[in-house]
C-alpha cells in the first residue's frame, strides 16, 4: 500500500497503520506483549534505581576513605615531626619542654674534636624531616 510508505517514518505511525490491518485477537496479543514489556521495563527501572543507590553509597564511602587516608597521612607527618624533634632534643640541637630556651645555657657536651689541621666535612640532607619555620644558623670558631 502506497499510503504506508508515504506516511511518517516514526515507528508509532507505522505501527498504527499496521494495526489497522489486524484482527481483534492479534491486537489483544500485541497489547499483552506491550503489558509484558511494561512489566519488564518497570523491573529494570527498579534495578536501575537500586544500582544508582549502590553507586552513590560507593561514592560516599570513597570520599570517606579519602578523608581517612588524608588523616593518616597528616598524623604520620605529625609523628615523624615529633620523632625528629625528640632526636634533636636528644642531640642537644633543640630544647625540650622545661629546658632552657637558650641552648648555650645547657652544660657543654664532651665531644672529641678533630685537630684543627684536619679536613672537616658536614653533609645535610633536606629530603626528610622538613620543618617549616624560620631558622637562624650561626657558625662559630672560624
Amino acid at each position: 500500500s502506497s499510503s504506508s510508505s508515504s506516511s511518517s517514518s516514526s515507528p508509532t505511525a507505522m505501527a498504527d497503520v499496521d494495526d489497522e490491518q489486524l484482527t481483534a485477537a492479534e491486537i489483544r496479543a500485541r497489547i499483552a506483549e506491550q503489558v509484558a514489556m511494561i512489566g519488564t521495563l518497570q523491573e529494570e527501572a527498579v534495578t536501575a534505581d537500586r544500582d544508582i543507590a549502590e553507586a552513590s553509597e560507593r561514592q560516599r564511602l570513597r570520599r570517606e576513605l579519602d578523608e581517612k587516608r588524608s588523616m593518616v597521612a597528616n598524623f604520620g607527618a605529625l609523628v615523624r615531626h615529633k620523632q625528629s624533634y625528640r632526636r634533636k632534643i636528644d642531640a642537644d640541637v633543640a630544647s625540650g619542654p622545661g629546658a632552657p630556651d637558650d641552648l648555650s645555657l645547657l652544660p657543654p657536651t664532651k665531644k672529641k674534636r678533630a685537630p684543627s689541621s684536619s679536613l672537616a666535612k658536614s653533609t645535610i640532607s633536606y629530603a626528610s624531616d622538613v620543618v617549616k619555620r624560620d631558622f637562624v644558623w650561626e657558625v662559630q670558631g672560624l
